[in-house]
């Protein structure tokens, strides 16, 4: 990886363009990063490695031990799975898989995050029997219907 300040690349586009097609380019201003450019050749080849990476993932964990194996990687990457009951880290497992596969199609990951970050709330309500408890608990008084707009 190379920096370079936003001066540089307007002073000397050509040099700093160029440096792009063989690695990454960060872009500083005032020392704080501002973006960084990578080559269309270089952006592809990458979308295409995750792409097949997600590809074979999705397509390995098929086999209930695969899924078992991956289960535990995702544990040891989010330990906040721990707090998962049993069917809801499988759950869990599955959604994510499928998520992951979906987003490497179309080179977007935000869905991904969101999967990951639900799941992790819920992990946090199971974290706290009282909180857990307390959300279990039938609503209190009179339940009204709201009329459809």
């Amino acid at each position: 990886m190379h920096a370079a300040t936003i001066t540089d690349l307007l002073r000397r586009p050509k040099s700093v363009l160029k440096r792009a097609d063989s690695e990454d380019v960060v872009l500083r201003s005032g020392g704080v990063i501002v973006g960084r450019l990578i080559s269309e050749a270089r952006a592809a080849s990458l979308y295409d490695s995750a792409d097949l990476a997600g590809y074979l993932l999705a397509n390995l964990v098929d086999d209930a031990n695969e899924r078992g194996r991956l289960a535990e990687l995702l544990k040891k990457r989010f330990p906040w799975v721990k707090f998962l009951p049993e069917k809801a880290r499988e759950k869990f497992t599955r959604e994510f898989i499928d998520m992951l596969s979906a987003c490497v199609s179309v080179g977007k990951t935000a869905r991904l995050e969101e999967v990951v970050y639900s799941w992790r709330s819920t992990a946090l309500i199971y974290a706290d029997p009282q909180l857990a408890a307390e959300l279990r608990r039938p609503l209190s008084g009179e339940t009204r219907r709201i009329p459809r707009p």
